[in-house]
């Protein structure tokens, strides 16, 4: 079992009632560099085009869109920001892999992987999973606390179940 090193992935294994899970950095949500915390739309306003993650990716945004500041969770829970450079679609899907070849070798010996993490970069693992360009992912709609098995089927990996 592995998680996510963010801090709701972490709460999210707690609550699935799994307490032994290990951190697992590469499956950290994809970094969206400068359009963190900031709706499509503030960061199209912002940054003078229709911008779309899956299409032109963090880092297609401009410099001055670089900002750092706090916000308030609706709990009251006040959390730091980072809006920078972020990364591309390629490395978030370089990091996939290399999950997925830390998981392989368990799911080869019969042992089942837990992976607790986020929407954007369980959709671009999923890409690689099954062999496709990492932009596969925008097609595959995953929703919050919902899950999905990828799995070995006659040698070839695949998708058993999605957003159950």
């Amino acid at each position: 079992m592995f998680a996510s090193p963010l801090k709701r992935a972490q709460q999210t294994a707690r609550l699935a009632g799994f307490d032994q899970v290990a951190t697992l950095d590469d499956i950290a949500e994809w970094d969206y560099g400068r359009a963190e915390g900031r709706t499509r739309q503030t960061v199209s306003d912002m940054a003078g085009f229709d911008w779309d993650v899956w299409r032109d990716g963090p880092t297609s945004l401009p410099e001055f869109m670089n900002a750092d500041w706090q916000e308030t969770l609706p709990g009251g829970e006040r959390v730091q920001v980072h809006a920078g450079a972020g990364e591309s679609l390629n490395d978030a899907a370089a990091r996939a892999c290399d999950v997925i070849g830390k998981v392989v070798p368990f799911v080869e010996s019969g042992k089942d992987v837990l992976l607790v993490a986020h929407a954007h970069i369980l959709r671009i693992l999923t890409s690689q999973w099954i062999g496709l360009d990492p932009g596969f992912g925008r097609l595959l709609r995953l929703d919050t606390a919902h899950y999905s098995v990828l799995s070995l089927y006659k040698g070839d990996r695949v998708i058993e179940r999605w957003n159950c």
